[in-house]
């Protein structure tokens, strides 16, 4: 609403990380003689994610509709300007942030999935999903095998087995986005849910995904299925 600030949707300690690691660094110089943890450059990574969706909402909002690691994909994200939501001391602070494809599309994925959907395929009133690309076809995955060494097929393959995870234990999957980011709980759900991964790989291939990986996989495929389910049920 016009004149109202705006509430964040991920847990409030990622602003608050964020801000310290900010803090620490007293300019570019001393920032980049910071070196995070790992677990801090997680919550700095979905600080950036963030301020993106918030500065630019409207140009996202088609992100989940393009492939991954796609061009489509890339100009998206370049046109949501990422560069205004990093100053000199979270560039210093952050040399280590990487935001690749699985994670933006993550925390795209988990920011639409907190505001539009109140379970999996649960549709929130008065809200709307935002669209996601279509099952690929085969000679989409034919040329998806031939580029980037085959990884972007494998990224495409481990979403497809995390959308079963998700539809096999719909609660288990919507939990973990009631966790904060590098918790106790958060860490639980995961180990919950490794069961049904390992049911959903294909057979011969193993996963070794650390949590920040899995939880923006999850995001995504609990979104896919989601707006699935919605699309399915009758209006009204």
């Amino acid at each position: 609403m016009a004149g109202q600030r705006r509430r964040s949707l991920w847990p409030t300690r990622i602003v608050w990380v964020a801000a310290c690691l900010v803090s620490l660094g007293q300019g570019p110089a001393a920032a980049a003689a910071t070196v995070p943890t790992e677990g801090e450059l997680v919550l700095l990574r979905y600080s950036i994610m963030n301020c993106i969706m918030r500065r630019s909402a409207p140009e996202m909002r088609r992100y989940l509709e393009t492939v991954p690691n796609s061009p489509a994909e890339v100009k998206m994200f370049l046109a949501a300007r990422p560069g205004e939501c990093l100053d000199d001391a979270h560039t210093g602070a952050g040399n280590g942030a990487v935001i690749s494809s699985r994670f933006s599309r993550g925390a795209v994925a988990e920011f639409a999935l907190r505001r539009d959907f109140a379970a999996v395929g649960q549709l929130k009133a008065q809200h709307r999903s935002v669209p996601v690309f279509a099952p690929l076809t085969a000679m989409q995955l034919d040329v998806l095998r031939t580029t980037n060494d085959g990884r972007d097929l494998d990224d495409v393959v481990t979403l497809t087995a995390i959308e079963c995870v998700v539809r096999a234990d719909p609660v288990g999957a919507f939990e973990l986005f009631r966790t904060e980011l590098r918790s106790p709980e958060e860490r639980a759900v995961i180990v919950a849910l490794q069961p049904r991964i390992g049911e959903c790989y294909p057979a011969g291939k193993t996963f070794a995904l650390d949590r920040s990986t899995l939880r923006a996989l999850v995001a995504e495929a609990a979104y896919r299925v989601s707006v699935e389910i919605a699309a399915s049920r009758p209006p009204g």
